[in-house]
């Protein structure tokens, strides 16, 4: 072939490249399932997220750090597990980072997936909290949000909501973004029988088995 010939192949193919390779054409993103939190449900949304991907820096902004407590099911206190009747936000952050990050836990039984469903979130109702305590002056919002979920282990056992029970959660408006500031673990309903391979746990006992 003429070398003028394959000169002007040569030149063909670099502004085809050039073409190719346009800065101006879009280029198609997948959007993200998580939410910029300046509106409550956001909350919500992101806390699924979190969970399913077992994110810890998701998670762990959705948390008031001066503020947070999380409430256990008056039910869980106690009993084998020494479960207290609340912890702090460092305890909470932990036992995330634990479940998330395949620690083993008190069991020796690391997550490996996590499927949380949390019910209708862009229609839950919420409420105003305007005379907390712990808040003078400030107004908080409530909701009240029934969850599911599936937690698969090492061990081939599965954790899995007993009945349903219902997570209240009380957010505050901390520089334009909510965040939660209480959470409280709550029974619902009957307890539904579990198989040899599950066992029936409150989201509070889960979280107390990898803290």
């Amino acid at each position: 072939m003429p070398r003028a010939m394959l000169a002007a192949l040569a030149i063909a193919c670099l502004v085809f490249t050039a073409c190719d390779d346009d800065p101006a054409e879009p280029k198609k993103v997948t959007p993200s399932a998580y939410q910029d939190l300046t509106q409550e449900w956001h909350v919500l949304n992101n806390l699924a997220e979190a969970y399913d991907d077992k994110n810890v820096t998701r998670f762990e902004e959705l948390l008031d750090a001066a503020s947070f407590v999380f409430y256990f099911d008056p039910g869980d206190v106690g009993g084998q597990l020494n479960i207290p009747t609340q912890w702090d936000y460092a305890a909470e952050l932990q036992s995330a980072t634990n479940m998330f990050t395949g620690e083993p836990g008190l069991n020796d039984n690391p997550i490996l997936t996590i499927d949380l469903f949390l019910f209708d979130i862009e229609n839950v109702a919420w409420s105003d909290v305007s005379a907390h305590p712990d808040f003078p002056g400030e107004t908080l919002r409530e909701a009240v949000v029934r969850y599911d979920y599936f937690i698969d282990t090492t061990k081939d056992l599965q954790h899995i909501t007993a009945g349903e029970p219902v997570a209240r959660l009380i957010v505050r408006n901390v520089g334009g973004t909510w965040k939660i500031a209480r959470w409280y673990d709550q029974p619902g309903g009957a307890l539904l029988r579990a198989g040899a391979s599950t066992e029936e746990s409150t989201w509070g006992q889960v979280k107390a088995l990898y803290r």
